[in-house]
């Protein structure tokens, strides 16, 4: 049987966390995506000289702040699982985080389906639980790096980024990586989009290899190996 995840706000399970580690901050980051014409995500490039994950591609987004809690836009009180982030506030930060690092405007109001959530392991320097959402870049906007947070802004198909890291192009960490590989296979953003709607995330972790760092899911070639030890991420499709 799978344990419920830590909670955010710092109490943490046992089974799960080394209550001795750093605090678990709540985080939110949006998979932007688009057809242009082929189906492609967003991705950033952090600053170079960033005290966490320098130089690597990620989504745009960030930690909660207690005002994205505290807005009137954040939702009612919803969470992924007991315990687990309170998607309103998550969704306001994703949806400020967007907008400081890219320009790109989402309305108040999106809907931004839940694409995954990953909690960075025990020992790490820093932690989050940190909601994945996916939206559809509006219409007539297009992104432009802060040149602070992050320097450059890039679409990608999902084949080729992941192509990409392994031929050593380009730098992920396990989510995003994870994120790509899980939009493979999509034609179209509206596609993506309402697969990811539909479905729910699931009560059990991704499975990583110690010796190659490779993240395996449920329907993966080798998730029932009983040799890989167990991560805190889950995705939705």
């Amino acid at each position: 049987m799978v344990s419920k995840p830590g909670v955010s706000n710092g109490a943490l399970d046992p089974f799960d966390f080394d209550p001795r580690t750093v605090p678990i901050r709540p985080a939110s980051t949006v998979v932007i995506v688009r057809d242009s014409p082929r189906f492609e995500v967003l991705l950033c490039r952090r600053q170079p000289t960033s005290a966490f994950v320098a130089n690597m591609q990620v989504f745009p987004g960030g930690g909660v702040d207690a005002a994205d809690a505290d807005t009137a836009l954040a939702r009612p009180a919803e969470s992924i699982y007991p315990g687990g982030p309170e998607l309103g506030a998550a969704r306001r930060a994703a949806i400020r985080e967007t907008h400081e690092e890219t320009g790109v405007v989402l309305p108040d109001d999106a809907e931004l389906p839940v694409l995954g959530r990953w909690i960075t392991p025990p020992l790490a320097p820093r932690r989050y639980d940190t909601v994945f959402f996916l939206a559809a870049l509006p219409a007539g906007q297009e992104p432009v790096a802060d040149g602070v947070e992050v320097v450059e802004c890039t679409w990608w198909t999902p084949d080729d980024a992941v192509t990409a890291w392994a031929n050593d192009e380009i730098e992920f960490v396990t989510p995003t990586l994870r994120m790509m590989m899980s939009l493979s296979g999509y034609v179209t953003a509206a596609q993506a989009i309402v697969a990811v709607a539909q479905a729910q995330l699931p009560g059990y972790r991704v499975r990583v290899d110690d010796e190659t760092g490779w993240p395996w899911l449920p329907g993966d070639d080798a998730f029932e190996d009983p040799g890989l030890r167990r991560t805190y991420g889950w995705v939705s499709i």
